[in-house]
C-alpha cells in the first residue's frame, strides 16, 4: 500500500510582485503570468517606492523587479532578500 505524503510543501497560491514604471509591461507581465501560472496571486508596484511599501507590508514568493526602475529598488532586494 502506498500512501502520499507531503511534508513541508506549500500549497497556498504563491504570491508575486510586479514591479516596473512601464504600465504596459506590467500588465503583460501580469497576463502571462495568469496563462501560465493562474492560482498566483499578483501585486502591482509602479515604482521602487511603491514595490518597497508593498514588501514591508506582505510577504512575496517571487518578485519580478524592473533593474532600471525609479525609486528604492536596492532597499527592495535588500528586503526580499532579507525575507529569503
Amino acid at each position: 500500500m502506498s500512501t502520499n505524503v507531503n511534508i513541508g510543501v506549500n500549497t497556498a497560491a504563491p504570491r508575486l510582485l510586479i514591479a516596473d514604471d512601464e504600465p504596459l509591461l506590467r500588465r503583460r507581465l501580469q497576463a502571462l503570468l495568469a496563462e501560465f501560472w493562474p492560482e498566483a496571486h499578483t501585486t502591482l508596484a509602479e515604482d521602487g517606492s511603491a514595490a518597497l511599501a508593498l514588501c514591508q507590508q506582505q510577504t512575496f514568493d517571487v518578485a519580478f523587479l524592473d533593474i532600471q526602475m525609479p525609486g528604492h529598488l536596492y532597499d527592495v532586494v535588500c528586503h526580499v532578500d532579507t525575507k529569503i
